[in-house]
C-alpha cells in the first residue's frame, strides 16, 4: 500500500534504471564484477576502467585463439604469420587503452583472473556432476540474466547495480575455489600454489591500498567528492549553494567539508547576488541549465566552472562545482 500511494518518487528515485543503455558498459560492468572478487586492479588515474577490462578481454580471446591454433599448424610461415597477427592485434587494443606501466600490470592481471574464472567455470562442467554445476551456472545468471534481457528491451541499465550482481560473484568465487582445491592434489601443484599466492598478494594490497581510499566501485557520481572537496575547502568563509533538485549529492559532500563551510538551498527564482557581499567565496555545486541560463543573463554576476567530473559513458551526467564572483564592473 505504501508503495502504491508513493509511486510517484519509486519511480523518480529508480530514475537510474531508465534510459543510457550501452550493452558494452554493462558487458564491462559484469566483467569488472568478476575481478574485484579478489581485489583491486592497479590502474593509473587517467585510464578508463571499462576501456580496460574490454581490451582485457578481446586479448584474452586472442590469445586462448592462437594456442588453440598454435599446434595445428605445421608449417613455419603460418606459425610466425599468427604470431605476427597477434601481436598486432594486441599492439591495437593496447593503444585503444592508453596503456602505461601501471596499467599494462592491471591489466596483465585482469587478463590472469579472467582467464582463471573462465577455467574453473569449465574445469568445474567437466569434472563435477550434471546438478552440482547446473545450480553453480543458475546461481551465477539467475539474476544477471534477466535483468540484461530487461535492459535490452527497456534500454535501461538496472542489471549494473552491484547488489544485483552479488549471486554472480558468488559463484565465480566457489567455481575458483573448487578448481584451486582440486588441483592443489595434482602433479602441476607448484603452479597452482603460486595462483593461489599471487590471489593472496593481490587481495592483501588491496586492503592495504584501500585503508584510506574509498574505491571507485563502491561510488557513482560521487567518488569525485575528494576532488571537489579539496577545492572548496582551500577558501575561506566558503558558501556552497545547491538547488532542491541536486541535494542528494550535497548530503554525501558535506561529510567531506570543513565545518566552518556553509551551505545553502536555493529555490529557482532566488537572488544569488545577495550571497556574494556575505561571503569570501561562493560555489555553485551541479547547477541545473536554467540556473545557469539565469546566471549568464544577470551581469552582475560572473561564473565559472572549476570542476567537471569524468565520465565513463556519453549519457553520464557529470558532477560539476562552478564558482560565482561579482563582475568587475559591479565593483
Amino acid at each position: 500500500m505504501v508503495i502504491i500511494n508513493h509511486l510517484d518518487l519509486l519511480r523518480d528515485n529508480t530514475s537510474w534504471m531508465r534510459g543510457n543503455f550501452n550493452l558494452a558498459d554493462i558487458i564491462a560492468v559484469y566483467l569488472g564484477t568478476n575481478l574485484l572478487i579478489f581485489g583491486d586492479l592497479p590502474l593509473s588515474p587517467n585510464s578508463n576502467p571499462i576501456q580496460v577490462v574490454l581490451g582485457s578481454v578481446v586479448i584474452v580471446i586472442i590469445l586462448l585463439t592462437a594456442i588453440k591454433l598454435y599446434p595445428l599448424w605445421q608449417n613455419k610461415p603460418l606459425k610466425l604469420a599468427l604470431i605476427l597477427v597477434v601481436s598486432i592485434f594486441t599492439v591495437i587494443i593496447s593503444k585503444y587503452i592508453n596503456l602505461d606501466w601501471t596499467t599494462i600490470i592491471g591489466a596483465l592481471v585482469a587478463i590472469g583472473i579472467l582467464s582463471l574464472s573462465a577455467y574453473s567455470l569449465y574445469y568445474l562442467i567437466v569434472n563435477t556432476k550434471c546438478d552440482r554445476w547446473l545450480y553453480l551456472i543458475c546461481l551465477i545468471f539467475s539474476l544477471p540474466l534477466p535483468l540484461l534481457v530487461m535492459d535490452i528491451i527497456n534500454q535501461g541499465q538496472s542489471s549494473t547495480a552491484p547488489r544485483y550482481l552479488i549471486p554472480l560473484q558468488l559463484g565465480i568465487l566457489i567455481a575458483v575455489a573448487y578448481t584451486l582445491g582440486s588441483k592443489l592434489n595434482s602433479q602441476q601443484s607448484k603452479f597452482w600454489q603460486l595462483i593461489i599466492i599471487a590471489l593472496l598478494v593481490l587481495g592483501t594490497f588491496s586492503n592495504i591500498r584501500n585503508l584510506s581510499l574509498s574505491p571507485f566501485y563502491q561510488k557513482g557520481r560521487n567518488i569525485n567528492n575528494p576532488a571537489i572537496a579539496k577545492i572548496i575547502n582551500q577558501s575561506n568563509c566558503a558558501l556552497v549553494i545547491v538547488e532542491s533538485t541536486e541535494a542528494m549529492d550535497a548530503i554525501s559532500l558535506a561529510y567531506s567539508l570543513k565545518p566552518e563551510v556553509k551551505y545553502k538551498i536555493i529555490t529557482p527564482q532566488e537572488n544569488l547576488y545577495l550571497y556574494l557581499n556575505q561571503f569570501a567565496h561562493v560555489f555553485l555545486l551541479k547547477p541545473t541549465t536554467q540556473l545557469k541560463q539565469r546566471l549568464n543573463q544577470d551581469s552582475r554576476i560572473k561564473s565559472q566552472q572549476v570542476y567537471k567530473s569524468p565520465v565513463f559513458s556519453v549519457n553520464e551526467f557529470p558532477l560539476d562545482l562552478w564558482t560565482i564572483e561579482q563582475a568587475k564592473n559591479q565593483d
